[in-house]
């Protein structure tokens, strides 16, 4: 399970980030509040905390790793608390915690 990247910014794509780190490329979901902050960066550089999550589609089987990220641990932890609640999905709880701030 991938839990913390730190690394370099090489695309955004909205609230999608392209994180380079260790000579791999990294696709992290965040918040709009953490998306602004990061493209506000002059040297680009990207700390964040990252909560892994596996999916796997019922009717293909499919199985897809998403990885949200955070700039603070308390993000992160508010984030997996807010998970936790059944019938929220890990959008509704990445923009609560963005929305409210840990």
């Amino acid at each position: 399970m991938i839990g913390y990247l730190s690394g370099r910014l090489l695309a955004a794509d909205g609230e999608e980030l392209l994180v380079a780190a260790g000579g791999v490329g990294y696709w992290v979901t965040v918040g709009a509040h953490d998306a602004r902050a990061v493209m506000k960066s002059a040297e680009r550089a990207v700390e964040l905390f990252v909560h892994t999550q596996m999916t796997v589609a019922a009717t293909t089987g499919k199985a897809t790793i998403h990885l949200y990220g955070f700039r603070t641990p308390e993000d992160l932890e508010a984030f997996r608390w807010v998970l936790s609640v059944p019938k929220l999905g890990a959008r509704i709880a990445l923009d609560l915690v963005g929305t409210l701030g840990a």
